[in-house]
């Protein structure tokens, strides 16, 4: 019996170790998680979403309002004045309110995105009309303008009075 009751506390000490470094694992993920501008905000936070659940599932629990400060923290360096203005709010969000308010946030970002780029497009189709290039040298100004002359004899007078 001793022998069986040995092996039983070894292999409760080995799961227990591989538990708690599971955890460890699982906080860090949550921790050092960062959400970043190149894919689309709400996609990362369901990822981040999935590594609370593993947390829940392993018995660590925290409370809603945590995480969803959690989520408000680690949104990108671009969306600066939206968190600020998230935590100067006087009411607490839910995650479901979180959510939502994320996802109008972001898909008004990224219609502006978008009017900004037809915007650019649009301007670089306008055509201004012809340029005239200033002449490089004294002699080329005085061709240029005898050329001018003789295209309108206007002209000519013009510039003499």
């Amino acid at each position: 019996m001793s022998i069986a009751k040995a092996l039983c506390e070894a292999l409760e000490a080995k799961y227990k170790e591989e538990d708690a470094d599971r955890k460890k694992c699982i906080i860090s993920r949550y921790l050092n998680f960062k959400i970043t501008e190149e894919k689309l905000i709400l996609a990362q936070i369901h990822a981040f979403q999935i590594i609370a659940n593993e947390l829940a599932s392993n018995g660590i629990k925290f409370d809603e309002l945590f995480h969803v400060g959690a989520i408000i923290d680690k949104l990108p360096p671009s969306w600066k004045d939206y968190p600020n203005s998230l935590m100067h709010k006087s009411e607490d969000f839910s995650l479901e309110q979180l959510m939502i308010h994320l996802r109008i946030e972001e898909e008004t970002r990224l219609q502006d995105k978008k009017d900004y780029k037809s915007q650019m497009v649009v301007r670089a189709h306008i055509v201004e009309g012809p340029r005239k290039k200033k002449p490089r040298s004294e002699r080329r100004r005085k061709m240029e303008e005898k050329k001018e002359e003789k295209k309108d004899p206007k002209v000519s007078n013009t510039k003499t009075a």
